[in-house]
């Protein structure tokens, strides 16, 4: 038998008692965040847990997204705003139409 895990959930009063004792200790007042160089460097990386949201990976995804609106037969809107060329896209299609029949295998 297969038992789901209890979501946490506050009563009303405990939330009261929970916002009631925020606003008494203050614990934002006595934050200040990263103040060595090794504390910023750390921080700095907090958005970057997997990587996929640096410029890099965006870009790629977009890039991507044009190129499979390229193979869903919208190419000539996708091709206009890629950076890639239309021989290199042509190129790419080749590649995986050999990849996909590779997968269906």
């Amino acid at each position: 038998m297969h038992h789901e895990k209890r979501r946490y959930r506050l009563s009303q009063a405990g939330l009261r008692s929970l916002r009631a004792n925020a606003a008494r200790v203050k614990p934002w007042e006595r934050s200040t965040g990263p103040v060595t160089c090794r504390e910023k460097q750390r921080a700095c990386l907090n958005a970057l847990k997997h990587g996929q949201r640096t410029a890099t990976a965006i870009r790629r995804q977009q890039e991507i997204h044009h190129l499979l609106k390229a193979l869903s037969g919208e190419a000539d809107s996708a091709i206009e705003s890629c950076s890639y060329s239309e021989r290199d896209i042509q190129t790419w299609i080749s590649a995986s139409a050999g990849l996909i029949e590779a997968f269906d295998a």
